[in-house]
């Protein structure tokens, strides 16, 4: 074990980071995590495989090291490659610091790919009460499973961070395209051609440079879906029908929008209902899809028998339908449902792509990867006059919809309430137009 701690954490020997583990800054991720460097709960960073969650811990530990902490004194270790038991990890390190832990010891723990630690919430919070001067930073690739168990076990005891894949002004950024905010409409013809590049490297941070579409397509396939898919759910749930992991995600993955029925989906597969709920499950808890439910009106809730699936990433769905334009319908309500991390839409006699209801609002989005909009135009206007606020529409009470989008290919213009944007431009100002927030810069 000495040799593998030795080589996790190389500053022990240089004092330093070294310069290929640190990457390069997220300024958002970082501005949100910041804060809470110095605090005594636990930090929690969870998110997809390769999107820099292990590169922002190689930061905060560099952030550490300049302030002067001793390199010994700051261990991290991955339970991606080795599952060791954590007191023995524990006895390893207190024989190379020279001294057992105490409740007076500062030091700063690291633990990657937390989940794959059995018990390990119970785990953790044994170390954070006995050790109250300990620092801890947990990373995670499973949503539903850390979220659990850490409010099972470490309520008020850890801050949660998602850490995402590049949106679109940090990939601009990263790959150097500068534009000015308010005067988008002057540099479309700059920004528009990268959008097919994002959205086919996913905003995944080792691949924003790549040209080749081989290359990026094997890196997605074999670094993260069949990491996700043939390990990490095997090893989190249990599941083991490896034949029936790769057949059902790739079967989603290339239908984005699909909706969900679970009785045709057995008997496609020749499995049964709750076995293929249940993969699909899985398949949202790493982060493979997205679930979106029908909008239920009146009552705001989702209807959980009319639900849509969708790849958390344009990439994945890439990756089995490698033509641009063959998927660009698709692609585009991807990006969109991703971006505003969407959960409803409406279907009921019509259908809205998206629909966002705030505190203050409700407020429908179409999505067209062409430029013809009179179908989505009539769509919008439906739902309109069918939530209006005349009182006879099954709306939620006293909330308006006072405006609508529609995103296309390039038109940009205004139809009454409705604003058409081109998608690229909608993903640099969407979040600020539809909730009031700025997107990272």
């Amino acid at each position: 074990m000495l040799v593998e701690l030795s080589r996790y954490n190389p500053w022990w020997a240089s004092g330093t980071v070294p310069r290929e583990l640190l990457g390069r800054q997220r300024k958002k991720v970082w501005q949100e995590i910041e804060p809470f460097l110095n605090s005594r709960q636990i930090i929690l960073l969870y998110g997809l495989r390769r999107v820099g969650k292990t590169t922002q811990m190689y930061q905060i530990i560099q952030r550490y090291l300049d302030q002067n902490v001793h390199p010994t004194k700051i261990l991290y270790f991955s339970f991606d490659d080795y599952v060791h038991d954590l007191r023995d990890l524990l006895a390893k390190y207190e024989e190379i610091i020279g001294e057992p832990l105490t409740p007076s010891s500062q030091v700063y723990l690291f633990f990657d790919e937390i989940q794959k630690l059995p018990d390990w919430q119970n785990k953790i919070k044994i170390l954070y009460d006995l050790y109250p001067k300990i620092k801890i930073f947990l990373s995670g690739s499973a949503s539903a499973t850390l979220h659990r168990k850490s409010n099972e076990s470490l309520a008020g005891r850890l801050f949660e961070f998602f850490v995402p894949p590049l949106d679109f002004a940090e990939y601009l950024e990263w790959v150097g395209v500068e534009y000015p905010q308010d005067k988008l409409q002057l540099v479309g013809h700059i920004i528009k051609p990268r959008l097919s590049h994002y959205m086919l490297t996913g905003g995944f941070p080792e691949i924003i440079s790549e040209d080749s579409q081989l290359k990026i397509t094997q890196y997605i396939k074999n670094t993260v879906l069949n990491r996700i898919i043939l390990q990490d759910i095997p090893e989190e749930f249990g599941a083991t029908d490896y034949m029936l992991l790769k057949a059902l995600s790739m079967y989603l993955l290339q239908r984005p929008g699909m909706l969900l029925n679970f009785n045709n989906l057995a008997s496609d597969f020749q499995k049964s209902a709750l076995t293929i709920r249940n993969y699909v499950a899985y398949f949202v808890m790493t982060f493979l899809v997205r679930e979106v439910y029908n909008w239920r009106g009146r009552l705001a809730l989702p209807s959980k028998k009319a639900r849509k699936v969708y790849p958390t990433n344009t990439a994945f769905n890439l990756v089995f339908v490698p033509e641009f334009e063959a998927a660009k319908e698709r692609l585009y309500e991807t990006a969109v449902a991703n971006y505003l991390d969407a959960r409803f839409y409406y279907r009921n006699g019509f259908e809205v792509d998206f629909v966002i209801q705030t505190d203050m609002e409700i407020i429908p989005i179409e999505v067209k990867s062409g430029d013809k909009i009179q179908s989505a135009l009539k769509q919008i206007k439906s739902f309109v006059k069918r939530f209006s606020d005349d009182g006879r529409g099954d709306r939620p009470a006293k909330l308006p919809v006072n405006r609508a989008f529609i995103i296309t290919h390039n038109t940009r213009k205004r139809v009454g309430n409705v604003t058409v944007l081109p998608l690229w431009e909608f993903l640099l100002t969407g979040q600020e137009l539809v909730y009031g927030q700025k997107a990272c810069s």
